[in-house]
């Protein structure tokens, strides 16, 4: 199985002021399986457990976060909020299990810990996109590809003091992140 999205726009809002917004989300998925022929049987049987393993790739937005600041220690504020998300997300995930909750809200739930796999995705794409832990999904797969920008602006080559000196003058900013989940099985 395999899913590719891609998404394109080009704004010009004034004349050689050029905006461009590009998303993308890739996800393609194997599943292999072994078979035996089965002499009692006459028929090929499976055997063994399936194996699924597959890959993600989704375009994604950490710019809110990107210059956090640090304290003393060299620790961003960004990874302190991480640490603080997973409580949040292992009770979350206790919750939407039926799991009951600890007494003590410093405790995590049982059956996920601070440093599960479950709890750790969740928590981090939470802190380092700079969105509440009850608006991020609980699965590594996020859903909704975030776009990535360029800024072009090419209208200082109008301007006779540039003209003079230069045919062509550019300016461009861009920011490009991707969040990838590879070998996943």
């Amino acid at each position: 199985y395999q899913e590719a999205v891609s998404a394109r726009a080009q704004l010009e809002p004034i004349n050689d002021f050029r905006i461009e917004l590009t998303a993308s989300k890739n996800y393609s998925r194997n599943l292999t399986a072994y078979f035996r022929y089965d002499e009692d049987s006459g028929m090929y049987r499976d055997f063994g457990t399936p194996i699924e393993q597959g890959s993600y790739s989704i375009s994604y937005s950490v710019i809110r976060t990107a210059f956090s600041k640090e304290d003393e220690n060299g620790v961003s504020e960004v990874f302190k909020q991480f640490q603080a998300n997973r409580m949040d997300i292992a009770r979350r995930l206790a919750m939407e299990k039926g799991l009951p909750l600890p007494e003590n809200p410093d405790s995590f739930p049982e059956g996920y810990g601070g440093y599960q796999q479950d709890v750790l995705i969740p928590a981090f794409l939470s802190a380092y996109r700079g969105v509440s832990t009850s608006k991020i999904g609980l699965t590594p797969f996020q859903n909704f590809p975030i776009p990535n920008y360029r800024i072009t602006y090419n209208g200082l080559s109008k301007l006779k003091s540039i003209k003079d000196f230069a045919s062509n003058v550019s300016l461009q900013s861009g920011y490009q992140s991707t969040y990838n989940v590879a070998g996943f099985q």
